[in-house]
């Protein structure tokens, strides 16, 4: 069976950023940051949303890529 999960990630994503060690107050840092959104983009929305395929067959789980919308 396979079967899809929308799941809001609350501050995950700001989160993951801020234990990366990039500092929002440094140019090239900062610079860094907006690539690293910019990415992640395919598959958050609004930066907290992202949905997940899970098939209990295979047992795998992947990160949909979203359109854009």
């Amino acid at each position: 069976m396979i079967f899809s999960v929308t799941m809001k990630t609350a501050d995950a994503l700001h989160y993951a950023i801020e234990d990366s060690g990039l500092d929002k107050n440094n140019d090239e840092d900062l610079e860094q940051i907006e690539k690293f959104k910019e990415c992640c983009d395919k598959w958050f929305k609004y930066s907290e949303n992202i949905t997940l395929k899970i098939d209990t067959e295979l047992e795998t789980c992947t990160v949909v890529e979203r359109k854009n919308d």
